[in-house]
């Protein structure tokens, strides 16, 4: 997920959101090595990353040591309902809501600790993405393989039935605009990706009633 700028384009899209608030308090499901939460600690107050994975929660502990308004729990997100972890301005779900076996049960759990004034933002890649296909066909028999791509389409009705309802979508151009050269790379991969859809950061709301 993160190769080719993309997580520099993630870490872009994800700061301007979080910016909406004043030092937010930012929950990221499926935090792996905890590289994004790490890199949003500056800009936010209190941050809280979730993985199953227990290894990649020891690795994201080491990563953040010295960084004290962030803290890692190897839980998954079906438990998030009953952890009194407070609740959360932003929720990020980028690159782990495809790997889930059922995505409307992960959205209703974080759905749990998010108040009406929340946003959860999941990166949706196009099922027919060349790198979605790629991806679906490498981890196939892994421990971690992807249960399905969605996109933003796929995503849109998941969410309907999950309680939510888009916000807002932005495209999500792989390279970082900080440099000539990886402004190239973005500008190719923009094409590549293009040619069975574009990747987007959906942003989801608490359905109004």
């Amino acid at each position: 997920m993160f190769n080719c700028g993309t997580f520099e384009a993630t870490h872009e899209a994800v700061a301007e959101l979080c910016q909406a608030y004043e030092a937010p308090r930012v929950l990221d499901v499926g935090c792996g090595s905890g590289a994004l939460l790490a890199a949003l600690a500056p800009e936010i107050r209190f941050g809280v990353g979730i993985d199953r994975d227990e290894r990649a929660v020891a690795l994201a502990h080491r990563r953040a040591a010295g960084l004290d308004n962030l803290t890692f729990h190897a839980l998954p997100v079906e438990q998030l309902p009953d952890r009194d972890l407070g609740h959360f301005d932003v929720i990020l779900f980028v690159g782990s809501l495809e790997h889930m076996a059922d995505p409307h049960i992960a959205l209703r759990a974080a759905c749990a600790r998010a108040h009406w004034g929340s946003r959860i933002a999941v990166v949706a890649i196009s099922p027919d993405a060349p790198h979605a296909c790629l991806t679906r066909s490498a981890l196939r028999w892994s421990a971690e393989p992807v249960v399905a791509h969605l996109g933003a389409d796929g995503l849109r009705s998941v969410a309907g039935h999950a309680g939510l309802e888009v916000d807002d979508v932005r495209p999500l151009y792989r390279g970082s605009r900080r440099t000539r050269g990886t402004r190239a790379v973005g500008r190719m991969l923009k094409g590549y990706d293009s040619l069975g859809g574009p990747t987007c950061i959906v942003i989801l709301r608490p359905a109004s009633r």
